[in-house]
C-alpha cells in the first residue's frame, strides 16, 4: 500500500507520527506545521516504523515498541502489524 508519514513534533497531544493512505483527503490538513511529509510504499506496520525510526532503534536509543508507540496509523492506512525485526 502507498502510505503518506507525516512527522509533526509541535502536533498537540497525541502520537507525532501519523500515516495515512496517499491521496487521503485529511493529508492536507494533517501537514500543516509537519516537518516531514513524505510517501512510501510498505506491505505493513513494521516497515514504516523502521523506514522512520530504524536509525534510532539500531544505536539503542529507541526500542521497536517504542518507536511503534509514536505511530499513528489512520483508519485509511489499514496495515498489517509485519515483524519487529530489520
Amino acid at each position: 500500500m502507498n502510505v503518506t508519514v507525516i512527522y509533526n513534533p509541535n502536533r498537540p497531544g497525541g502520537s507525532t507520527v501519523r500515516v495515512h493512505r496517499t491521496g487521503c483527503r485529511d493529508i492536507g490538513r494533517d501537514s500543516a506545521g509537519a516537518t516531514t511529509v513524505y510517501a512510501m510504499d510498505a506491505d505493513d506496520k513494521s516497515e514504516v516504523v523502521w523506514d522512520f525510526s530504524g536509525d534510532l532503534i539500531r544505536e539503542g536509543s529507541s526500542t521497536y515498541g517504542q518507536a511503534l508507540g509514536e505511530v499513528d496509523f489512520l483508519p485509511c492506512a489499514p496495515l498489517p502489524e509485519g515483524n519487529d525485526n530489520a
